[in-house]
């Protein structure tokens, strides 16, 4: 019977794949072909995505270790770094694993912003404004970032991130990093008030509950302390800068170009986490490193694998650019081995050593659960001249593949992310850029300075003609759809209301009129991944029966556990702070392995 029964269902199967469309088949990824390709032992891991290969057995635990020490921690980017300095700080010997040349990952570009409460920046702001600064707390915190996850975030550990904030903030400052403003960003909260339905769209999409017909958000304190300085250092750069230095002060041992490919337990779905193997990216030589205490995995998420991104949300199509492989200008060299200037500094994560830990019985959750950042140019996904010319609201239009407007031009909120995405899909934008990408158009008065506009076009990153006609030309529009757009779009703003679309009034520019008229390719990028391996307050992996793997830690983006369906960019910081100090301080509390 059950041998009637898998033919049923392999039968059952082959008829549903039978029956999916040209477009499903395009952007989909088989999930069984997948699950070949990605899986831990295929080896070298390529910036576009998994290498296709057979996948392994796990090989058998090793006579004689290549390598050890108390502390193993996997990725050194913000959380790894969080984790090794706290780790060396009592003691512990550790050895940091980077899978890249150069050290930080996602963290070294992201803004360094830090979710907190009752510092002496949020004080001396509530002097003068009390409602949006004052009267915040650890309770409120956590009251506030369990609704902006839709209560899908783990409880007990966003007891632990809400009370823990300010210890991690206090740390920073610690070892030199250090904040001078807050942000009073809107994008959670609150918003204007909508005056139409069609204005009111993608606030209708959001899990937050309206009150009284606003949206109010889920935050209603400022917390973001902005950017962060470290030695002549800015924003998420000099906060690596900053526990990097801490950790190898310490003692901590940073090897660079050192890819994970297997977690290694005791069995291969029980017992004690024993330590990794790893394979040399420039001299392709394995290895095996012993934890005499603990493993922590802080690999970071899989913003940089778009297959890998599409098998768990298949609305992500496989051909988007993915984060950290197209920056211009994005960092700066630090000084010091493996931290010289990069484009690609988010290019290496790719997953795998999330896979393996699956494998080893790990438990991930919510990695359908993926943020993503929209107003992008398909040439440039960060860095000083990703800056589009088609930012300001009310200053463009976003058009199609055949020259027709089709939303409300922005994306800038939080709120809309899933809404956008969705929206993306269904329409199936493609332009002659490829798959999810659309067309921003401006005129010569769309604001961006002269140095930006030229240096996007002689980058494709734009193209400009005289005429509208002439840019649909170059950009392969129909000229009548194009031109049809600007001329409707410039009635609305003459009426001063977006009957199509809904574009705030207040937002609404000027029309787009002023020669020569140029147009951006956008898309969408991967931004964090929410999903991860689930962990308790302590930080500890936890197994699929809700068991703890012994000496297995985990923290950062590389988690599943703290953000939900969404979070905000200080929540990342604190994030990463607040566990991966967690991490590597219950890791240095384990007995040794004998």
């Amino acid at each position: 019977m059950r041998e009637k029964g898998r033919k049923m269902e392999q039968q059952s199967g082959r008829e549903k794949e039978a029956q999916m469309s040209e477009k499903e088949i395009r952007q989909g990824v088989n999930r069984r072909e997948f699950l070949k390709d990605a899986a831990v032992g295929a080896g070298v891991v390529g910036l576009a995505g998994l290498v296709a290969g057979e996948a392994k057995a796990a090989q058998p635990l090793p006579k004689k270790w290549d390598k050890e020490a108390d502390v193993i921690v996997v990725g050194g980017g913000g959380a790894g770094f969080a984790a090794a300095a706290t780790a060396a700080q009592l003691g512990a010997s550790v050895i940091v694993l980077e899978k890249m040349p150069q050290i930080g990952g996602n963290t070294r570009i992201s803004g360094g912003n830090y979710g907190c409460y009752g510092t002496d920046l949020q004080k001396a702001a509530a002097v003068k404004d009390p409602a949006g600064f004052g009267g915040d707390s650890a309770d409120l915190y956590y009251k506030e970032k369990r609704l902006l996850g839709g209560y899908l975030n783990d409880p007990e550990v966003v007891r632990v991130f809400s009370d823990e904030a300010p210890a991690g903030y206090e740390w920073l400052r610690s070892i030199g990093y250090t904040h001078k403003k807050m942000s009073t960003y809107g994008g959670l909260g609150p918003l204007h008030r909508p005056t139409t339905d069609k204005e009111a769209y993608w606030g209708y999409k959001w899990n937050t509950p309206w009150k009284d017909g606003v949206w109010g958000g889920p935050f209603s304190k400022f917390r973001w302390h902005l950017g962060g300085n470290y030695k002549g250092f800015f924003n998420g750069e000099a906060g690596i800068f900053a526990m990097a230095d801490a950790a190898e002060a310490r003692g901590a041992q940073v090897l660079r170009q050192m890819q994970v490919t297997e977690v290694i337990r005791e069995k291969p779905m029980s017992g004690q986490v024993l330590g990794v193997r790893v394979k040399n990216q420039a001299t392709g030589k394995e290895s095996t490193f012993r934890a005499k205490k603990g493993v922590i995995l802080a690999a970071g998420g899989f913003t940089a694998n778009a297959k890998m991104a599409n098998f768990y949300d298949p609305r992500i199509s496989v051909e988007i650019p993915c984060a950290g492989i197209k920056q211009f200008g994005a960092t700066r060299d630090g000084g010091k081995p493996g931290r010289e200037a990069t484009d690609s500094p988010g290019a290496g994560n790719t997953g795998e050593v999330l896979l393996a830990t699956m494998d080893i019985g790990a438990d991930a959750i919510h990695l359908e659960k993926q943020q993503t950042d929209y107003n992008l140019s398909t040439r440039a996904q960060g860095g000083r001249y990703a800056a589009l010319l088609t930012k300001e609201v009310g200053q463009y239009i976003d058009v199609d593949g055949q020259g027709n407007r089709f939303w409300q031009e922005g994306g800038e909120y939080y709120i809309e992310r899933t809404g956008r995405l969705t929206r993306i899909y269904e329409l199936g934008l493609k332009t002659i850029k490829g798959e999810h990408t659309w067309w921003g158009i401006c005129d010569s008065k769309c604001g961006a300075p002269e140095d930006l506009i030229q240096f996007s076009l002689a980058n494709q990153m734009a193209w400009g003609a005289d005429t509208l006609e002439g840019l649909a030309k170059i950009i392969q529009v129909p000229a009548e759809n194009l031109v049809a757009s600007v001329k409707r779009f410039n009635e609305l703003v003459a009426l001063g209301e977006d009957k199509d679309f809904g574009v705030p009034k207040q937002e609404f520019k000027h029309k787009i009129e002023a020669p020569p008229f140029y147009a951006m390719s956008k898309t969408y990028r991967m931004r964090h991944t929410y999903g991860g391996v689930r962990i308790n307050g302590r930080a500890q992996v936890i197994d699929r029966r809700g068991e703890v793997i012994p000496r297995l830690y985990a923290a950062g983006e590389f988690t599943g556990s703290v953000h939900g369906i969404e979070r905000d960019g200080g929540c990342g910081w604190t994030d990463l702070v607040v566990f991966g100090r967690a991490a590597g301080r219950n890791a240095v509390a384990e007995k040794p392995a004998v």
